[in-house]
């Protein structure tokens, strides 16, 4: 690639990412949507040519080179109000109330003294009925970003700074698995990482660290860190837990270190319930996992099946009326095909990288909310699997946004007290079938390819 084509295409990845901010700062990212989608369009294109370069040859960058405009791009973000998502001041909420030595897992928003409020934020909380969900690593990570400062410049600041490490430990790992460390360009160069983690200060950046990390010192044979580094990413998202059996295959010992860690981040939440009051700190996480749903695919056709099941049953005399049941009726294939997936990765003994990056591809495809910030999971795997329709996909999921306007506009339309009452947006389906065909003609790319799909020098690591 010469040197003119690189200039031009990083000039103008960075100006993609700028006029964010320009944006910002002339006119209002959270309503006028279909600007910001085709501003953060005008970002992916470049990035998608550079990440092909890099994957081809043609871009070499060493890590000075990469790691400065990673952390250009960041700085760029930053100067970003908080505008497509409210999670910020729900985090601001949490740290201080655990800052102050509260338990945000027994005490919803909504039954904090009023002297005790934010005043300028607490308008902005979402769901003040509902106490805390996110695990206790990020309730941790919340008291560090009210303290580096009580505004959401806090929160951003810790958690683009956990996107920078991600990138670090990225060019650190590549090459322990056989692929090549300047292809963590993948994600330092990925606009919608800059967006949601610099610019909205989302929280996921945290446990991807810790999975990473997980992963790094798995592959230097390290199993009782390996472990340790699981149970911090598992108390920073469930998910990770998935892959213990894998970090602790023909070691079990490893799940001491990983039991101890995960128990410590617990403790300071359960201590001083009774030991029947425990089950209520996951009160948060289960009220999200019946009811929340927004941007599903694979699981929007579940959940429309198990509708129309119910409602036969119901029509036969069968007692359906309970809430949730919808919602948990999905679940069951979805569970059926993860534990077949992962039975398949144990038999074939799968490298731990690829049941890592299908699990978190499984998750993207049938959880029922996606909101854009959590391909976080994925695009550090696109460093193994770079598969140009799975790039463009960090655009297209932009399109999830199309219901924000809406959504602010209901907000605004009833009175303060029925604010957490407010009906759902209805989401638009052409919309959001154009947001994912990128990501589901990237898995059949990968299918009908009968190379490996993955960019490394499929080398074996010793373990």
């Amino acid at each position: 690639m010469s040197r003119a084509a690189l200039v031009s295409l990083v000039g103008l990845l960075i100006a993609g990412v700028a006029g964010q901010w320009v944006l910002d700062a002339f006119g209002d990212r959270a309503t006028d949507f279909w600007t910001g989608a085709i501003v953060h369009g005008v970002a992916t294109i470049p990035y998608i040519i550079l990440c092909r370069a890099a994957v081809a040859g043609r871009y070499r960058p060493g890590f000075v080179h990469a790691f400065a405009l990673v952390v250009l791009l960041r700085l760029l973000a930053l100067p970003l109000q908080p505008a497509l998502s409210d999670d910020v001041y729900r985090y601001m909420h949490e740290g201080t109330m655990v800052l102050e030595g509260h338990n945000p897992y027994v005490t919803a928003p909504a039954d904090v003294p009023l002297d005790q409020r934010h005043p300028e934020y607490w308008k902005l909380i979402n769901n003040k009925d509902v106490p805390a969900a996110y695990p206790p690593a990020v309730q941790f990570a919340l008291v560090a970003g009210v303290t580096i400062s009580p505004t959401p410049l806090g929160m951003k600041i810790f958690f683009g700074v956990c996107d920078l490490l991600i990138f670090v430990v990225l060019w650190l790992w590549l090459p322990r698995i056989g692929s090549k460390p300047r292809l963590a360009i993948v994600h330092g160069f990925c606009p919608l990482m800059v967006l949601e983690f610099a610019g909205e200060g989302h929280s996921d950046t945290l446990a991807v660290l810790f999975v990473l990390l997980c992963l790094f010192a798995y592959s230097h044979g390290r199993r009782h860190v390996s472990g340790a580094m699981l149970a911090i990413a598992t108390a920073g998202k469930l998910l990770p837990l998935v892959l213990l059996p894998f970090v602790a295959r023909k070691k079990w010992w490893v799940l001491l270190p990983f039991c101890v860690v995960l128990s410590i981040l617990y403790a300071r939440f359960v201590w001083g319930l009774a030991i029947g009051d425990w089950p209520g700190i996951f009160h948060g996480t289960v009220r999200y996992a019946d009811t929340w749903r927004a941007n599903d695919s694979v699981f929007y056709i579940f959940h429309l099946g198990s509708e129309i099941v119910l409602e036969w049953l119901k029509s036969a005399g069968v007692q359906t009326d309970l809430e949730f049941y919808p919602h948990r009726l999905a679940k069951v294939p979805i569970v059926l095909f993860g534990s077949l997936l992962l039975i398949l990765a144990w038999v074939r003994q799968w490298p731990i990288q690829k049941v890592a990056a299908a699990l978190f591809m499984v998750f993207v495809s049938f959880t029922p909310t996606m909101h854009p910030w959590y391909l976080a999971f994925l695009v550090p795997f696109l460093c193994i699997y770079p598969s140009t329709l799975w790039l463009v996909f960090t655009g297209s999921i932009y399109l999830a946004y199309h219901v924000r306007p809406d959504w602010i506009a209901m907000q605004q339309a009833v009175a303060p007290g029925v604010r957490e009452h407010v009906a759902e947006v209805v989401e638009d389906l052409v919309i959001k079938i154009v947001e994912y065909v990128p990501f589901y003609l990237g898995f059949i790319g990968v299918l009908l390819d009968t190379r490996s799909g993955a960019a490394t020098d499929r080398q074996s690591t010793k373990r």
